[in-house]
């Protein structure tokens, strides 16, 4: 057993989740946090595993020997230590460090309470020895807290600007009367009879070149009735403002005053997350996580709050045995250009620094620049000045014309980062990164269907170089209001001229706010009939449309918004605002064609000017009514979803209505990102074209391209999307589309919009109606599927959002024969050939139930609900449930889809195997329930 140093023994089951640790006390300047933890090993285990996670930079050493180093890694990283942990006591230790610069203006507070509110007319008080330019700002405070405002250089007191001569000057305001600057609102004025409190901030403008000095201050008082002394350091204290403030010291001086000693030199208190497992010769598991028994910088360390973005977002833990471990890293290069970016025809001087093991006395770095064409423009190897374990070479790179450039740092005979820096030359006096979008060539490889991602958009150089080395033809992009604004917009359609790449316009911006005033002042998100979404004027549509590569307006989980009524932008509290359109107080089917109705009213004002409406769904609830409203269907894979639900109707309501497919895998799930493994991300990217759909992109980029400053770099995600998309031509031969959809099973019901929602926290408002819950009629389609995955899919629920599914552990691939649900109005071209049939529901119509009868005569397997059933079939099902036979087929009359309701009937179902079947034009694909398929495309 692996016995930690405080005696105890802790084991896999009983040990907590690796904590993010901090530092209670920065690290001397330029130097790295140390974060360490002792531990016993009472046996040779048979594999030892780490995993770190730091940020930003990281060196990994177990028992002194150096494991491997990170610099800005974006995700942890595991790692084999067998050979180096050791009967008995053992070390493990992280150096780290965080990439960070304190920001121009720096500030610190001191502050002084009184004992009693009290009146004063003048505050006076002197400093000296002050020598880099530091300025103050001073204030005075009542009893309620407010605030006279600053007085400062900005409001007539020159004095207040100490400068650089360290002279002894007296300062004296007059409270009362002399200007002050407002830095804070407040509910009423200052008053100056009841004043409890003096704050003087202190300012050091620009101070990266030197962030440490020293201000004397003495003879403070306030002047009043009485006079108030508040000379010395006591009673005075330190608050942070700007900028690092844990260094800085408040001293007793000499003749009367006190010393405010100030350092903001960054200690931006890197943070690491560490996962220590051991498996034992037996089978014995046991671990060591980072927590508060750990020490940092020789203190016990702080548990803080890491938020989770793009640069925290995998799993901390190990995730078992067999988890993949990473080739150790002796070191690592960073790039960092002096200025942030060139000028054409200028010379210009990069910084390469390395983040090493140990010194590499004899190593040189190589820098290579390529142009956006892919050309080598560039290669030098540059010496390596080392201080400690860290190198630092400087470049000069010649004048290069205006355009975008990657750089690449490497080292001789350490392992390629794949990391990339982004490097853009502008023309002399050029400021807008955007001004090079027109140097820029087509990227998009010709004839091949659309593959992209989901982004957000800036005329970044990282970003626009990392969609070109992704290999992608399309892009579906979040925009603002803010952006079509401030020209934002305009960058975009020019980069998509310049590349080729086709687009999409997001307008989720709508979804999580509640106003956005445009130039007129009117809110964007208004909608007609009170709703709220965000409908893109026809100028932008316009102006979109004209590039020749728009494919029109994603509306962001639109089925959500409408179910939900907007309560994401709107206070969960409120009854929300519909989305397409006002359903409560009108039945069902009113509902269901009231919305259908404003889908297509929106579609059509879209076509009219050139684009369509997209509607990217989460819920399998609303595809059937968009597909009737020729609205482009774009379901999500991955997320919360169950993929023979989410397959089943998509691939119904486009083969029922002709309606566009697209599909985007969704990093997203139970707010984790991302909720799901590289290897169910590329099965869903084969899964996807294997249903045969016209578009697949990702959501969201920035899990597949990590951009911090200049430097970006591809996550596993992001390699693996650039195989599939290198695979490109191979599957260009399909030879089927998903209109060539041939299931073998069909589930005939009406589009109610009910997927779960009574067994979840969610609004139970079908169509969005306030006065429409499920029912049990309106949840028997979720109990037919249950029957054809074999138990696997919940009979109360069809998406992982609800509970009745394990938290982040839902299985998205399910078992499952080829199957389509149709709406109520299915006809006998799409029922034709089926052979079992599902008839369940609130209604169906009077042709839809005779195309079934048609295809049970013909031989066809129909399990019907007894309401829906023929008149003539529901009369001789007195006892149910029953077989009633109909020429060469028969209908099986039942109560209920449970197993149970089917009774002696229950072998009649469709054989469920062992994987997700799919069939088009006779050819069967079929995936596993890890992805895999021997015939899947």
């Amino acid at each position: 057993m692996l016995a930690l140093a405080a005696g105890f023994a802790l084991t896999l089951r009983a040990a907590p989740e690796p904590r993010w640790i901090s530092a209670a006390d920065p690290a001397p300047a330029h130097a790295p946090s140390r974060f360490t933890r002792a531990f016993r090993l009472a046996y040779v285990p048979s594999k030892a595993w780490v995993r770190v996670h730091a940020r930003d930079r990281y060196r990994l050493a177990v028992n002194g020997r150096p494991v491997s180093v990170g610099d800005t890694p974006w995700d942890a990283e595991s790692f084999d230590i067998t050979p180096l942990v050791r009967v008995g006591d053992n070390m493990i230790a992280v150096d780290a460090d965080a990439d960070v610069q304190s920001p121009d203006n720096c500030f610190i507070w001191l502050r002084r309470r009184l004992s009693a509110p009290a009146a004063f007319e003048r505050l006076s008080f002197r400093t000296r020895d002050a020598r880099q330019d530091e300025w103050l700002y001073v204030e005075v405070v009542d009893d309620k807290g407010h605030t006279s405002g600053f007085y400062c250089v900005e409001r007539r007191r020159p004095d207040l600007l100490l400068g650089r001569h360290g002279n002894e000057r007296e300062h004296v305001i007059a409270l009362r009367q002399e200007p002050t600057l407002a830095y804070r609102t407040q509910s009423a004025p200052c008053d100056f009879s009841r004043l409890v409190e003096v704050g003087i901030r202190m300012d050091r403008k620009q101070a990266r070149p030197a962030p440490a000095g020293q201000v004397a201050l003495g003879a403070v008082r306030l002047h009043g009735a009485t006079d108030t002394d508040l000379g010395g350091p006591a009673g005075w204290r330190l608050e942070p403002g700007a900028g690092e403030h844990r260094r800085s010291r408040l001293e007793p001086g000499s003749n009367g005053f006190f010393v405010v000693r100030y350092d903001f030199t960054p200690a931006p208190d890197p943070c690491v997350s560490v996962d220590v497992q051991a498996w034992g010769p037996t089978g014995e598991t046991t671990r060591v996580v980072s927590d508060r028994t750990w020490q940092a910088n020789g203190r016990p360390a702080l548990l803080p709050e890491v938020k989770r973005d793009s640069f925290a977002w995998s799993p901390l833990a190990i995730e078992g045995p067999g988890a993949r471990t990473s080739p150790p890293l002796a070191a690592a290069v960073s790039v960092t250009f002096d200025g942030g970016r060139g000028v054409e025809g200028m010379t210009n001087a990069v910084t390469l620094q390395v983040w090493a093991a140990a010194a590499l006395p004899d190593a040189r770095v190589r820098l290579r620049l390529q142009n956006w064409q892919g050309d080598e423009v560039f290669n030098q190897d540059a010496a390596i000045a080392w201080r400690g374990a860290e190198g630092r070479a400087r470049v000069a790179l010649p004048g290069l014309p205006r355009g975008l450039y990657r750089a690449d740092a490497s080292l001789a005979g350490i392992a390629d980062q794949r990391r990339h820096a982004a490097y853009a030359v502008l023309a002399p006096g050029e400021t807008n990164v955007a001004s090079v979008i027109r140097t820029l060539t087509p990227i998009v490889r010709r004839g091949m269907p659309l593959q992209g991602v989901d982004t957000s958009w800036r005329a970044d150089p990282a970003l626009m170089l990392g969609f070109r080395d992704q290999g992608i033809n399309f892009l579906q992009v979040h925009m603002s209001p803010r952006q079509l604004d401030n020209g934002e917009f305009n960058d975009l359609l020019a980069f998509c001229r310049a590349t080729g790449l086709r687009f999409a316009i997001n307008n989720e911006s709508a979804n999580w706010s509640t106003n956005a005033p445009g130039p007129d002042g009117r809110c964007r998100f208004v909608a007609p009939d009170g709703c709220h979404r965000w409908d893109l004027s026809p100028e932008a549509l316009d102006a979109a449309t004209a590039t020749g590569l728009f494919e029109g307006v994603v509306y962001d989980e639109g089925e959500h918004m409408q179910l939900c009524r907007n309560r994401i932008a709107f206070p969960r509290a409120s009854d929300g605002r519909p989305y397409l359109v006002e359903t409560t107080g009108m039945t069902l089917e009113e509902a269901h064609a009231a919305f259908t109705g404003a889908a297509r009213q929106v579609n059509r004002f879209h076509r009219r000017h050139g684009a369509r409406m997209i509607v990217e769904s989460v819920f399998p609830s609303l595809w059937h009514p968009l597909a009737q409203a020729d609205v482009t269907l774009c379901p999500k894979l991955l997320k919360e979803d169950v993929y023979p639900v989410v397959l089943a109707l998509a691939l119904g309501a486009a083969k029922q209505y002709g309606a566009e497919l697209w599909f985007t895998p969704d990093f997203w799930s139970m707010g984790h990102f991302p909720g799901h493994s590289v290897e169910k991300y590329t099965a869903a990217l084969r899964l996807a074209h294997a249903a045969g759909v016209d578009n697949v992109y990702t959501e969201h980029f920035i899990g597949l391209c990590r951009i911090r400053g200049v430097t970006y770099e591809f996550s596993a995600y992001g390699a693996a999307l650039q195989a599939f998309l290198d695979d490109a031509p191979s599957r260009a031969k399909r030879g089927y589309t998903y209109l060539d959809y041939e299931p073998e099973v069909a589930i005939i019901r009406f589009p109610d919009s009910d997927w779960g929602q009574a067994s979840c926290y969610y609004w139970d408002t079908l169509y969005g109606a306030l006065d429409l819950p499920p029912t049990p009629e309106t949840g028997e389609w979720m109990q037919v599927f249950s029957l054809l995955t074999g138990g696997q899919s919940d009979p109360r629920a069809v998406n992982a959002n609800s509970a009745v599914y394990p938290r982040y552990e839902q299985p998205v691939m399910m078992p499952c024969p080829p199957t389509a649900v149709y709406d109520h109005n299915a006809g006998p071209e799409v029922l034709r050939g089926v052979p079992t049939l599902f008839l369940c529901g609130v209604t169906v119509s009077p042709g839809t139930l005779a195309a079934v009868e048609a295809c049970v005569r013909r031989g066809a397997i129909c399990f019907a609900a007894a309401r829906l059933c023929p008149e003539r079939v529901r009369c001789q099902a007195s006892e149910r449930p029953a077989r009633v036979g109909d020429k060469k087929g028969a209908w099986i009359v039942l109560d209920g889809f449970r197993p149970e309701d089917l009774g002696p009937y229950e072998p009649l179902l469709p054989s469920v195997g062992h994987a997700l079947r799919l069939k088009f034009k006779g050819r069967e694909v079929a995936f596993a329930a890890d992805g895999t398929g021997p015939d899947a495309p």
